[in-house]
């Protein structure tokens, strides 16, 4: 989100130019207050006396034309300082009233100042029954001279308030704080009105009896501080409710009007603002204790402040180099405060949101939301008032009611946005905060809640990675060393009383007001932002069952959005602090939705996604959970800038006794990294001089801080020491025993391009680590559901832990099952499926799911990933990968589906297996010791491994082939055959490689120890090379016996009667040494190539094994009936694509295996050719015959044709289906009796092969010219002669046995031929035309070479068809000019010569030949049609069917259309 001030921040900057406008230019004129005119005590009424400078009422002063209130007083915060602590000092042993009465005077002003106290922007409202009390006392010591030494602060403290109004105050309030010239100095400023409600009566009373206040005011409220010192000031109005007197008794009475005795009436005040308030500190001033909503203070009864609309704070303050010290706000709530004491109630609402926008200022301690807080009275003051005290003689006894009871706060607001750029913040929480502190003696239950929407924190309005340099950080961090270090041992020297005393001495207070100017020249620089809200519980007294609940809730989402700066400790959630010692207090931090961390920029060190915890208490067992810390959900998404120490989940400590008293949740954590330039890196944690050893321990908010302090001191040590970049879930420390639990639901870690995990900056060798799961330390208890990493795209330089780290005894981490796709980048370490442990704690792991993409890189060579000590763990590969050696231990299954995986490692331990479920596996040599224990395929889906050699004994694998195939050295050549073979047989491939020693059991398939049959070696010298080989019923073995050696596999086989022992890549002369005779099982013998059989060497070596063609006999028992045939495929090379048609799992094929040799033929490329060379003879026939009508003058013509042919099917023709369609168009030119055309032929089509020949299919496309004279005798006898050229380009294909083609196969067919007809009329319009004629034929097939290297030589045919027939027309002429004509023709037509070819077969070094018919020797055919026409204009449709040898049928279709000229 990018950083934008809201419309009310705007708005307030508007309101603020015209409210400082009077200011530039007054002087002591109209609205203005200097020091000059109170002085004068212009400003009052005179007549009636009242304080200058106490309890001023806005609304009783003059305001400028615009209803400006301008403060431009001048006050001296160091002299107002001294001389308080100087008036304290000199009476804090005396009573209350003398102790009243010391401070009045430092509080209104030392010397020159003129300070401002408890000023109401509105008026200052007293409760009715109070005001008559004080109406009394003006007459006791006006009239009757009592106690003359209250008679003047009476009269001012009566004078000052006004009574509560009936109707709502309607009237925006607009002030101005300070100027250039002038530096107020104000304490416990409302912007609104103060409204008291002390309840006091001078009548006893009754049961029931209550004092209701309630004061609205209608309108916006508007300041504006320009310059000067505020200590404390709220922006709306002040609820006071003090019910804390239960009487005051005294010597003094009136009679009839006073028996001595003022008495409290339960209480319960309410002050609403109906508008919204707007603050803007600016300029120089500086501000401590600011809250921009309303307070609520409950000393007893109920208190309720309310804001109906929104509040808007704009902090611009500026450090001047001219005062002491300026541009400071210290302590700030974007709400409103609630107090609550003496059992009172006290709530603060903003109904609207909360927008507080920071420029350029120093801010410490802001609360986005509200502050509620509760404690006991303290007794130095509850002491001083209660009880017996002595004036003007006269005797005075105060009792107080509920002295030691706390209270109950509540503080609501709405959503809450803040925006922060070039500022420098410290403890900044997006939430309300919530506070409780129960010392000793205190009694009662408290509840203390606040809560907001929603919050939203941007730092930084641009996106930029600018950040401190490291000069800058040196400075910074020595300067945050001298001045802890001064506080720390002053405080430690003198105590906090005495520390006050001591810093306001000039050196001192010179000293630490130069140091806070320092820091003010750090920029963009922030330290512990809180999405969430802060909650804490402190319980001194445990003695009671009382209990203190403190809760800060966000009940929607919080968002921190970082876009630059230096920014320490950001923290998603919101933080609960407890301390307790016996009793159970509470202290919850909640967000309900999600909390999300998005880093666009900047320096970011130490990011916690949930929230943090803490709990202190005694060393008993303390039963409950004391403090807890929940989100919704944790988001943390980073696109830029660089993170040092990440932690998805939430920080608990505790640091209790025995038993998990505090805790951290959230559901789901999700850590999304992905841009430009980001980088991850470790915690680089140096303890600022001070070791934990030093800070103090024990009861006490000082030692409970210490021990805080030195926990996170030894955290954030252990975790640079460690190298942690990232830890996914949570972060645990505990005391004693198993004391903090830490817990998430799931981690989502993504990872992505742009992502760097590194070292610190500057070592280029130094590395950091990253954890899914959590950290404990010191007896926590950290625990992650389940997770869920996805690296896309990263660079890791450092070790990648599925599980956490856990570091001392008793310390405990878990996750639950994790889910990892390495998709690409790289991790230069290690991978470790397990957690980090360190002085004896323990890290489980559940089940691992583990993805590798083929672009991710293990760098380091010979990674590990240990599974051993996890239940389950499987690994997928997602696509081809070459590792360098990288070994994967008990591993349950491994997957690749169809990818190919080479050079990994697969080692099993003692009683653990591994499964390949899918793809391809190469393995590389285990190391010396490793054993592998397999498992290849399942029932549903096969794998493919290959084992290598093995050095020794101590490496030896045990497999078992379940579904897929196990390779000696070649996985790939494995599952080759296994899938060309039988894909349902479980396979033992052995290569023809040296595989040297193979020390291994395997088995293949079912094994039934019963039925196997054991096949011993023949000699020693023949020991096994690859160990014992198990084959059940349903195994296979498959060697590849490459010619080019002799395949050695030698092993104690063990083969069950059914089992098959395979060849492959065999040809005629291949050897193999089997290391045994296995005659016994040789009727299970197959190969790749059936035509050949196996036989021993000779009888001296029964174990070596030969492979030599079958007889002509055993191949025609095969279904080999051409010999030649045969011989061929008997000689195929080992590596021929052919030999899958004679493999043993295939039953021979003749068609199939011509094909093979001839694929033209057997595809119709002859076929094809001839039918369209016939195509265009049939039209010039018709075109010449005697039954056309024939005039002289020329003709144009087009016919279309189309043909379906089977033909084949026999032992001498493959079968094939012919489908062409082309069309035929010409003109010819008649004279008398001469008749001369021509005409050009073309179209395409397809061939299909059928039955034995399916998978065969040929393209055709073909052209042709052709030219015809025709010479008629007397109109009975006519001789025709013609000669045609037709050629064909062939696009073929077989897929009958794998796959192969060949393009571009040409045929020509060359014609000439001559016919004879004469005409004998039946009638005048039936005719009778018999007709012989005689064709030659030359047909030739050009050589090709197919896809699979098979050549094959041209072919060359020569054949003569003599159609004779007899054709039938008749015509009838209409009136209107129209004619019909129709037509039968039947012929017989034989034909002689070449009906098949014979071609040339070349396979590697093998040569042979195949005779196959491509057309039939006798055709019977028959056509009927009809033609139409009028005029010029003819039409015609003919129909026909043909059928002769080697089972040819023809359907045909003709559509001609002609025209004469």
């Amino acid at each position: 989100m990018k950083f934008k001030y809201s419309i009310a921040a705007s708005a307030v900057m508007l309101a603020l130019v015209a409210a400082a406008a009077p200011v530039s230019a007054a002087a002591e004129g109209l609205g203005v207050l200097t020091n000059d005119y109170v002085n004068s005590r212009e400003h009052l009424d005179q007549k009636e006396p009242a304080f200058a400078t106490i309890l001023l009422s806005g609304d009783k002063l003059k305001k400028d034309e615009e209803g400006v209130l301008s403060i431009q007083t001048s006050g001296n915060f160091y002299e107002t300082a001294h001389a308080l602590k100087d008036a304290y000092i000199n009476n804090k042993d005396k009573g209350i009233l003398a102790l009243i009465k010391s401070l009045r005077d430092p509080i209104t002003g030392p010397g020159n100042s003129v300070n401002l106290t408890m000023f109401a922007g509105g008026t200052n409202f007293l409760d009715g029954k109070t005001n008559s009390v004080l109406s009394f006392a003006k007459i006791a010591v006006n009239l009757f001279g009592k106690l003359p030494e209250l008679k003047d602060p009476i009269n001012k403290l009566s004078n000052s308030f006004t009574s509560v109004p009936k109707d709502k105050i309607v009237g925006d309030i607009k002030l101005t704080i300070g100027s250039e010239q002038s530096e107020p100095l104000l304490f416990l400023t409302t912007a609104g009105d103060n409204v008291f409600n002390l309840g006091l009566s001078l009548s006893e009373p009754k049961e029931g009896d209550s004092n209701i206040v309630n004061v609205e005011r209608t309108g916006d409220i508007t300041l504006t501080a320009l310059s000067g010192n505020i200590f404390g000031l709220t922006g709306g109005s002040l609820a006071a409710n003090v019910n804390a007197i239960d009487s005051v008794s005294t010597d003094i009475k009136v009679p009839f009007l006073f028996k001595g005795t003022i008495y409290s009436i339960p209480g319960e005040t309410t002050a609403t603002v109906d508008g919204n308030v707007l603050i803007n500190l600016s300029g120089h001033s500086n501000a401590l204790a600011v809250t921009t909503g309303g307070t609520a203070v409950a000393f007893g009864g109920k208190a309720d402040s309310v804001i109906t609309g929104d509040t808007n704070l704009l902090i611009n303050t500026k450090a001047d180099p001219k005062n002491n010290v300026s541009g400071f706000v210290l302590g700030v709530t974007g709400g409103g405060t609630a107090l609550a004491a003496f059992g009172g109630n006290a709530t603060s609402a903003v109904n609207g949101d909360s927008v507080i926008n920071i420029d350029g200022s120093s801010v410490v301690f802001l609360t986005g939301g509200g502050l509620a807080l509760t404690t006991k009275a303290p007794d130095f003051i509850v002491n001083k008032m209660e009880g017996d005290h002595t004036l003007s003689g006269h005797n005075i006894s105060i009792e107080l009611k509920d002295k030691n009871q706390l209270g109950n706060a509540t503080a609501t607001a709405g959503n809450v946005q803040i925006g922060i750029d070039s500022a420098l913040t410290f403890a900044v929480a997006g939430g309300g905060s919530a506070i409780a502190y129960k010392p000793f003696g205190s009694e009662g239950d408290s509840n203390v809640t606040s809560t907001v929407k929603s919050t939203n924190i941007v730092l930084g309005k641009d996106v930029s990675n600018e950040t401190l340099s490291g000069e800058e950080k040196t400075k910074l961090v020595s300067l945050i060393k001298t001045t802890t270090h001064h506080i720390y041992d002053t405080v430690k020297d003198k105590g906090l009383t005495g520390a006050v005393s001591a810093f306001l001495e000039r050196e001192n207070f010179d000293k630490i007001v130069g140091d806070l100017k320092q820091f003010q020249q750090f920029n963009n620089l922030s330290a512990f932002t809180l999405g969430g809200g802060l909650s804490v519980a402190f319980e001194r007294d445990g003695s009671g069952t009382d209990q203190v609940k403190v809760k800060s809730e966000v009940e929607g989402n919080s968002s921190i959005t970082v876009n630059k700066g230096y920014n320490f400790g950001l923290v998603g959630g919101g933080v609960a602090l407890a301390s307790g010692y016996g009793s159970n207090p509470i202290a919850i931090a909640n967000i309900r939705g999600s909390s999300t961390i998005t880093i666009n920029g900047g320096e970011n060190i130490g990011v916690i996604g949930g929230g943090a915890a803490a709990f202190a208490g005694s060393n008993e067992k303390f039963d409950g959970i004391a403090s807890q810390a929940n989100v919704g959900s944790s988001v943390i998404q980073v696109t830029g800038g660089s993170v040092d120490g990440l932690l998805g989940g939430g920080l608990a400590l505790d640091l209790s006794g025995e038993g998990t008293n505090v805790q951290t949740n959230a559901k789901d954590v999700s850590i999304i990294a992905a841009g430009k330039d980001i980088t991850f890196s470790y915690l680089n944690w140096t303890a600022l001089d001070q070791q934990p050893s030093q800070m103090p321990e024990g009861p006490g908010l000082k030692g409970t801080l210490g021990q805080f302090i030195n926990v996170a001191s030894n955290l954030l040590d252990n975790a640079a020491k460690e190298k942690v970049a990232i830890i996914g879930g949570g972060a645990s420390i505990g005391a004693n025993g198993e004391t903090a639990g830490a817990f998430v639901d799931k981690v989502t870690l993504q990872l992505g391009s742009g992502v760097k995990v590194t070292g610190a900056p500057g070592k280029t060798s130094d590395t950091a680590d990253v954890f899914i799961g959590g950290l404990a330390s010191n007896g926590g208890y950290s625990s992650v559901g389940s997770a869920d990493v996805t690296i896309d795209g990263a660079e890791l330089n450092g070790n990648l832990y599925m599980g956490g780290i856990s570091i001392g005894e008793n310390s405990r981490t878990s996750i639950g099952d994790v889910s990892v796709k390495l998709l690409s980048g790289s991790l230069n370490g290690e991978f470790f499926t397990s957690g980090k442990t360190i002085k004896g704690g323990t890290a489980s792991v559940g089940n691992l799911n583990l993805k590798i993409g083929s672009n991710f890189k293990f760098t380091k060579e010979n990674s590990v990933i240990d599974a051993s000590q996890l239940a389950k763990a499987d690994v997928t590969f997602v696509g081809d990968r070459e590792d360098n050696g990288l070994k994967f231990i008990d591993f349950d299954t491994v997957t690749a589906d169809t990818s190919t995986v080479s050079n990994i490692k697969v080692v099993n331990t003692e009683g653990r297996s591994t499964t390949f479920n899918s793809g391809t596996f190469t393995l590389a040599v285990n190391d010396e010791g490793d054993r592998g224990n397999y498992v290849v395929g399942t029932e549903r889906t096969p794998a493919f491994v290959s084992i290598p050699e093995l050095k020794s004994e101590m490496a030896s694998v045990s497999v078992k082939v379940v579904n897929g195939a196990l390779g000696i050295t070649n996985a790939h050549e494995a599952k080759e055959h296994h899938d060309f073979v039988n894909n349902s047989k479980p396979t033992f491939y052995i290569s023809s490689e040296d595989h040297g020693t193979i020390y291994s059991d395997i088995v293949v398939g079912n094994v039934d120890e019963a039925n196997t049959v054991k096949l011993m070696a023949v000699a020693a010298a023949d020991a096994p090379s690859i160990g014992t080989v198990k084959v059940g019923s349903n195994g296979q073995v498959i060697v590849n016996v490459d010619p080019s050696v002799t395949t050695v596999a030698k092993a104690n086989w063990e083969m069950h009667p059914d089992a098959q022992l395979r060849f492959v890549k065999a040809e005629n002369g291949s050897k193999v040494n089997l290391g045994t005779d296995v005659s016994e099982i040789q009727q299970n013998f197959t190969s790749d190539n059936q035509l050949l059989e196996l036989k021993k060497l000779d009888e001296d070596h029964t174990h070596i094994f030969t492979l030599k063609p079958k007889s002509e006999e055993d191949q025609k028992a095969l279904g080999i009936d051409d010999p030649d045939v045969g011989h061929f495929y008997a000689n195929l090379p080992a590596d021929s694509a052919l030999k899958a048609r004679v493999d043993s799992d295939r039953k021979i094929n003749m068609a199939n295996l011509k094909a093979g040799m001839n694929l033209a033929a057997a595809a119709g490329v002859q076929t094809a050719a001839t039918d369209a060379s016939l195509i265009a003879l049939d039209v010039s026939s018709k075109r010449a015959s005697l039954a056309r009508d024939y005039t002289n003058g020329t003709e144009a013509f087009a016919e279309v044709t189309g043909i379906t042919q089977t033909m084949g099917g026999n032992s001498s023709m493959n079968k094939i289906r012919t489908n062409l369609g082309g069309i035929a168009f010409g003109a010819d030119h008649s004279i008398n009796d001469w008749t001369f055309g021509a005409l050009a032929n073309l179209g395409a089509g397809k061939v299909k092969g059928r039955g034995d020949n399916s998978g065969v299919k040929n393209d055709v496309d073909y052209y042709g010219l052709e030219a015809y004279v025709a010479k008629r005798f007397a109109e009975r006898f006519n001789l025709v002669g013609q000669a045609s050229y037709t050629y064909s380009k062939n696009d073929l294909s077989d897929s009958s046995v794998g796959y192969t083609k060949a393009n571009g196969v040409h045929a020509h067919a060359f014609s000439i031929g001559a016919r004879a007809e004469t005409s004998f009329a039946l009638s005048s319009a039936c005719r009778v035309v018999p007709y012989i004629g005689v064709n030659y034929l030359r047909v030739n097939a050009k050589g090709y070479t197919t896809s699979n290297g098979t050549k094959v030589g041209s072919t060359h045919q020569n054949m003569v068809n003599m159609p004779i027939g007899v054709a039938f027309t008749g015509k009838k002429t209409f009136e209107n000019g129209w004619m019909v004509k129709p037509n039968i023709d039947v012929a017989y037509v034989p034909t002689f010569g070449d009906h098949n070819v014979r071609a040339t077969t070349i396979e590697g070094s093998d040569i042979g030949s195949v005779k196959m018919d491509v057309w039939t020797k006798n055709v019977g055919r028959a056509k009927i049609g009809v033609e139409t026409g009028k005029g010029a204009w003819r039409a015609g449709a003919f129909v026909g069917f043909a059928a002769g040898q080697n089972k040819a049928k023809e359907a045909f279709g003709q559509v001609s259309l002609r025209y004469s000229f």
